[in-house]
């Protein structure tokens, strides 16, 4: 509804030849929630009014650590990469006198094809994602509603990702043209559908479609726009805009 912030920080290291390590830290919440109060509960009147008593925030929480790996060979002289990672996550959520702490897992696979030259050539490519592949669980503080029961505690299911994209070069208009479809398990097998033109390595638009699936089949249209400027010794400025 608008009222969420989201805060994203990311570090990654490279570690030679084993990989990459990442460590983030993801924080979504409402801040600045209003607790009120009123002097007489069983009557708000014009002399009887609500009170703000204090503020507080419903603030998701996440740390990750994370390892990947990208692992090359060829077949039939044609080099394909596979590309593995893992996630380690700590999760903490907070609200009004309410706190749950949680521990989970991801991991996935990247594997690509590419054709002709290997740096520019048009790119197939499939990729698996298993999140919360053990169940992540979140204990609450809060004591059970009976005795000698174990705390509250809520269960994240497991979700399975699965994508497929494919690359193709437009040499004629020094261009290229990327086609993309995902789903995912935990929301019924939902269907993303994309498109992105990207031209000279420069201007990039974006047009997509979100089918959802439920007593009634739902389709989102979404579409976007980025802006790429590469300066001299590597260094880079991109902005983006994104409309659903």
């Amino acid at each position: 509804f608008g009222l969420d912030s989201f805060n994203f920080f990311n570090y990654v290291r490279p570690l030679g030849n084993n990989g990459v390590f990442g460590l983030s830290w993801l924080r979504v919440g409402v801040d600045d929630i209003f607790h009120t109060t009123v002097k007489n509960p069983a009557h708000v009147s014009a002399d009887n009014r609500p009170e703000i008593k204090e503020r507080f925030s419903n603030v998701d929480n996440a740390f990750f650590l994370s390892h990947g790996k990208n692992l090359r060979f060829d077949i039939n002289k044609r080099q394909v990469e596979l590309l593995v990672g893992t996630n380690l996550k700590f999760i903490y959520t907070s609200s009004y006198k309410r706190n749950a702490l949680g521990v989970g897992g991801d991991c996935g696979i990247l594997w690509e094809r590419r054709f002709g030259n290997q740096s520019k050539g048009n790119r197939f490519a499939i990729g698996i994602t298993a999140q919360d592949f053990f169940k992540t669980k979140l204990f609450w503080n809060t004591p059970p509603e009976l005795p000698n029961q174990p705390s509250n505690a809520d269960t994240i299911m497991p979700n399975i990702k699965i994508g497929v994209s494919y690359l193709q070069n437009i040499d004629a208009l020094k261009s290229r043209v990327l086609l993309s479809v995902d789903t995912d398990s935990r929301y019924s097998f939902e269907m993303h559908y994309g498109l992105e033109y990207l031209f000279l390595d420069l201007l990039a638009l974006r047009i997509g479609l979100q089918e959802k699936k439920g007593l009634e089949t739902f389709r989102d249209v979404t579409a976007g726009a980025g802006l790429w400027l590469a300066f001299a010794k590597g260094a880079a400025f991109a902005v983006d805009y994104a409309f659903v």
